[in-house]
């Protein structure tokens, strides 16, 4: 109903069916009753003038693209004791500068937030393991991410687009990078990766206009043996890397396009070098190993 423009829920209300309130783009206001337990996939999507809402306390789960699309949505109050959000919960809600997770989440959905372009921090409850792929792609005025201890890994694509992220902090526990994890992350300046990195994904974790990326530092006892395709291909800006021992393949295209890199450090594990590794690194004009 387009003309929708406020909803009261009734006290007896235990769940939202899927799309509900689909394409209510006149709904500016709900009041969600407390014992609410489920709001279904889709339940609100495209409602483009829903400017604030609170989900209740007890509120046990948030289906996939439950607020798609909720471009006016500047305020979410998440409840304590919700386990998890789903995939694409909160995608395209390109007002929301700002939201509170609660120590309860586990687990954020594939795509959770992504081209929420105003979201300018989010700092990622302890209990959070992992990153999921696009969760956080074109979150584009994005500034500053807490990354918690515990987590191991950041899936693909997981920070892609983020063009104001300058820095981040890789916990020591982090085993994997996914591809494009942090692709076109045009003002990352430096990253240091963690010791217990073994994988840097493959077609591109840093690849794809990360022009800024001037220093990459592996741990002195890192852990990775394989550097993934285009791992850091057209990073034009980063000048010199020493790889880490330990390290035994360089993936094709690894650095190609890397036009400012004059010094590299091949450790004496390395047994094989991908196409086209350090193509068009103009600059390049010593090797040590």
């Amino acid at each position: 109903d387009r003309s929708l423009i406020s909803v009261s829920c009734p006290t007896s209300l235990t769940s939202i069916g899927r799309g509900a309130f689909a394409g209510c783009c006149s709904l500016t206001s709900i009041s969600l009753n407390v014992g609410l337990e489920s709001i279904s996939m889709a339940a609100f999507l495209d409602c483009s003038s829903l400017s604030s809402i609170t989900l209740p306390a007890g509120l046990k789960s948030i289906g996939d693209s439950a607020f798609i699309g909720c471009s006016a949505l500047a305020s979410v109050s998440l409840p304590d004791g919700l386990a998890s959000l789903s995939n694409s919960a909160f995608s395209r809600c390109s007002s929301l500068p700002s939201v509170a997770l609660p120590a309860s989440v586990t687990a954020i959905g594939s795509c959770c937030f992504q081209g929420c372009t105003s979201l300018a921090s989010i700092r990622l409850p302890a209990a959070c393991t992992s990153v999921r792929s696009g969760t956080f792609a074109g979150c584009s005025s994005l500034t500053s991410v807490t990354l918690p201890a515990g987590l191991t890994a950041i899936g693909s694509a997981a920070f892609g687009g983020c063009s104001s992220l300058a820095t981040v902090t890789l916990p020591a526990g982090l085993t994997s990078i996914g591809s494009e994890a942090f692709s076109r992350c045009s003002s990352l300046t430096s990253i240091a990766l963690p010791a217990g990195l073994t994988s840097i994904g493959a077609e591109a974790c840093f690849r794809s206009s990360c022009g800024s990326l001037s220093s990459v530092a592996f741990s002195g006892n890192s852990s990775i043996a394989h550097l993934g395709d285009f791992a850091f291909g057209c990073c034009a800006s980063l000048r010199s890397v020493t790889l880490p021992d330990g390290l035994a393949i360089i993936g094709r295209n690894a650095f190609n396009g890397c036009t400012s890199l004059a010094r590299v450090r091949l450790p004496a594990t390395c047994s094989t070098i991908g196409d086209f590794a350090f193509f068009g690194c103009l600059a390049l004009d010593q090797v040590a190993v």
